[in-house]
């Protein structure tokens, strides 16, 4: 038990994806007030990442986890990503396996750049929700970092909570990109160096002009 009460196994379920909406609602606005909670996050992403660069990560989600728009949610998916045992629901680097897995999943059609002999590596990906909507969530590697990419179809609610950045930005080692292609919404999220970043994000723009 932690010393705010709050169970620790409670919080391996919340990271793991195993706890209903509102128990993750709760879990997550507990985690982004306490101290104490937060820092079992760190440690648990450490664990599973084998960084300690997860920790200052992790200190990055909490900053964006109390912001009102949309990149508090994509910063928690990414974090579960992080610190689960099942990342991927599809797990390839064959864009032409991982692309056609969404089909009938998410109800849009996106393209997945070729990084074969880039510095970058396509891990897999699963189906999210974010914003109550189908989402795609790719996993692109860089070294030992991982990167979440966000898909999903753009609305007006969809544009209010992701007001396009000004290119990636970064906020206590945590970077975040989002803009809206062909009536899509893409927010790329990650623990990348911001150079490194920005070079996946034209990939991804030069692939869905």
């Amino acid at each position: 038990m932690m010393p705010c009460g709050f169970d620790e196994a409670r919080v391996a379920a919340y990271l793991d994806g195993e706890v209903s909406a509102e128990e993750a609602a709760v879990a997550k606005v507990h985690i982004a007030a306490c101290s104490a909670c937060a820092a079992e996050v760190a440690e648990m992403v450490a664990l599973k990442r084998g960084l300690r660069e997860a920790r200052l990560f992790a200190a990055g989600w909490v900053h964006f986890a109390q912001r009102p728009d949309g990149f508090g949610e994509v910063a928690d998916l990414h974090v579960n990503m992080l610190a689960s045992a099942n990342p991927y629901d599809v797990v390839s680097s064959d864009r032409h396996t991982v692309k056609p897995w969404f089909q009938g999943r998410v109800p849009f059609s996106f393209n997945v750049p070729e990084f074969g002999g880039s510095e970058f590596a396509l891990l897999g990906g699963k189906m999210v929700y974010v914003h109550q909507q189908p989402a795609a969530q790719l996993v692109v590697g860089r070294g030992q970092h991982r990167i979440s990419v966000l898909v999903l179809q753009d609305s007006s609610a969809i544009e209010r909570a992701f007001a396009a950045t000004r290119g990636v930005e970064a906020h206590d080692h945590f970077s975040v990109d989002a803009w809206r292609a062909n009536g899509l919404q893409f927010v790329v999220v990650g623990d990348a160096d911001t150079a490194a970043m920005e070079r996946l994000c034209s990939m991804l723009r030069a692939a869905n002009p």
